[in-house]
């Protein structure tokens, strides 16, 4: 016998009146993507109660950038010096920081044009769903 994929699962319930099954499975799906989104948020909230214990005096241009992360985790040195309202030296002062700190990391591997990420929050982002 052939194996059927998920997307004719549908027709086969509906062909056969065993739709308890099959609505099962899709509550199952929806209760473990709905835990793994509670995870995500608790690890994420979690992580924004260490960085506000650790940068939240927002004393120095790195502070204020570590503490922005969490709305913009993908940022450029023009992004930073506009979200600051700071130079470009500033900028790259700050992100230079958070690279030493392992708050950033720079993704492109470019000299020029560089882009980094928020190691921290996309390792939260990034875990494998169970």
């Amino acid at each position: 016998m052939r194996s059927r994929s998920i997307s004719q699962q549908p027709r086969r319930f509906s062909e056969t009146g065993a739709w308890e099954p099959w609505l099962e499975f899709v509550v199952k799906g929806i209760r473990s993507q709905a835990a793994e989104a509670v995870t995500r948020t608790n690890d994420l909230r979690d992580l924004r109660r260490e960085y506000e214990r650790t940068y939240g005096h927002e004393k120095t241009a790195a502070d204020r950038l570590a503490m922005r992360l969490f709305k913009q985790p993908y940022v450029t040195t023009n992004d930073i010096a506009e979200l600051l309202d700071v130079t470009q030296q500033t900028a790259r002062n700050a992100i230079q920081e958070l690279e030493g700190q392992d708050v950033l990391t720079e993704t492109t591997g470019k000299k020029r044009y560089q882009e980094f990420k928020a190691v921290d929050i996309f390792d939260i982002l990034d875990q494998p769903l169970e």
